[in-house]
């Protein structure tokens, strides 16, 4: 079973190749829980927003995993004004 971490890593490399394939005018399959959909240039802006999506999580659950600080689940840094 693979970790939540390497779903969104999937999904990631999905959206960007389905991005791929759109650019070179091509229609791209999808399957849904809903059954399949095709997706097409007009889809383009819906599946930008989920590749943006998905590298988030990518990002936050590396983050996590590395024990990075978070404040309501967001991470953020500690500036370090020591000389």
């Amino acid at each position: 079973m693979a970790t939540q971490l390497e779903t969104a890593i999937q999904m990631v490399a999905l959206h960007e190749t389905a991005i791929a394939e759109i650019l070179l005018g091509k229609t791209v399959r999808v399957g849904t829980s809903s059954g399949e959909r095709m997706r097409t240039m007009e889809d383009l802006p819906a599946i930008r927003q989920s590749l943006m999506f998905y590298e988030r999580r990518v990002r936050d659950l590396t983050a996590a995993a590395a024990g990075a600080p978070t404040f309501a689940g967001q991470s953020y840094s500690v500036a370090n004004f020591s000389s």
